[in-house]
Formats: C-alpha cells, sequence, structure tokens
C-alpha cells in the first residue's frame, strides 16, 4: 500500500492511511461482523496491515531524518574546518 510516488520522502502519506482506515472501517464495505466472543479476524488483519503501513511510512521518514542530519553534519565539519584554517593565518 505505500505510495512513494505520491508523498514527500520526508512526510506519512496521511491521505494513504486515511483511506486504509476508510476501506476498513465504513460500514457496509461488504464484510462479515465478528461474532461476540469470537476472533474478528478481519479486524486483526486490518490491524496488522495498518502498522506495516505506518513501520513502512516511519522507516522512509527515519532515512530521509539520517540522510540530511549527515548532510548537516558535514556541511558543518566543512565550515568548522574553513574557519579553523582560516583562522590559523
Amino acid at each position: 500500500m505505500t505510495q512513494l510516488v505520491d508523498c514527500d520522502p520526508d512526510n506519512l502519506d496521511y491521505n494513504a492511511l486515511k483511506h486504509l482506515i476508510k476501506v476498513n472501517t465504513t460500514r457496509d464495505q461488504a464484510t462479515g461482523i465478528a461474532i461476540p466472543g469470537q476472533a474478528d479476524t478481519a479486524l486483526q488483519m486490518f490491524e496488522e496491515s495498518f502498522f506495516l503501513e505506518l513501520h513502512n511510512q516511519h522507516d522512509r521518514v527515519d532515512l530521509f531524518v539520517q540522510d540530511k542530519t549527515g548532510e548537516v553534519h558535514r556541511r558543518l565539519s566543512e565550515e568548522f574546518m574553513r574557519i579553523y584554517i582560516q583562522a590559523k593565518y
């Protein structure tokens, strides 16, 4: 379900998450009703797929943040060296 093309790598795809919730929680979606006292397998499957989608999106955002952190660290190191060299002369 992950829609990497439709959203920025630094944001969760709220539209995809909302759609996943809507499809799985809207009445009259031709899904059965769980028998009281019995496991609701449809709900369990939805919860697992939703958690997987959240996990995948979190991983994507985390990778973006790590990449940007590395970029900022590199730029600060370069600037520090430039200032250090200038101060030395």
